[in-house]
């Protein structure tokens, strides 16, 4: 039987089942979780690109001796400095690997010319250029230009075009590749 006393009681569970039902519901947090986007350029990427332009040269022992290769500037536009540098300096390390090239004999002209790296449009006229790298022996000369575009501050493209300069013939080869997501 309820006596007085059970029916005190009752109102007030009745009053903590109500705001129990109406308390904020403690709901967990989802966040969405962004697929993780990887570089688009790599060390790996600037290594193999350096041995794919390499191979599709076509280098010559014309004369007995090895051709003389100097690697000039690699202009970054949209792109850091050190994706330029690591790329000439990949361009160069395969060159060497192969064999079939030498560099600059005189080491301080040699080291000059890596301190500052350099580029045809750096001379006032081609034939400038010509003379200078004539004078140092140089039969191929290698500049370029690589490219970068962004979309949404991601990575999409590089666009790497390589100037191969014959020295002596006054030839030039192009090269060109384009790398997207």
């Amino acid at each position: 039987m309820l006596t007085y006393r059970h029916l005190k009681i009752i109102p007030a569970v009745q009053l903590l089942l109500i705001l129990a039902s109406c308390s904020p519901v403690k709901e967990t947090a989802t966040k969405e979780v962004e697929p993780e986007v990887k570089p688009l350029w790599s060390e790996d990427i600037s290594k193999s690109i350096g041995e794919e332009f390499v191979n599709q040269l076509n280098i010559e022992n014309k004369s007995g001796t090895k051709p003389v290769f100097l690697i000039g500037n690699i202009e970054a536009t949209g792109v850091s400095n050190e994706i330029a540098s690591g790329l000439e300096y990949d361009i160069e390390l395969t060159l060497v690997n192969t064999g079939k090239v030498s560099f600059i004999e005189d080491k301080k002209a040699r080291d000059n010319e890596r301190e500052n790296r350099r580029s045809m449009s750096g001379f006032e006229t081609e034939e400038k250029f010509y003379t200078y790298y004539k004078n140092l022996n140089v039969d191929q000369f290698i500049e370029g230009k690589i490219i970068g575009e962004t979309i949404d501050g991601v990575e999409s493209s590089y666009i790497l075009t390589v100037k191969v300069i014959d020295v002596k013939n006054k030839e030039i080869l192009d090269w060109q590749k384009v790398i997207t997501r």
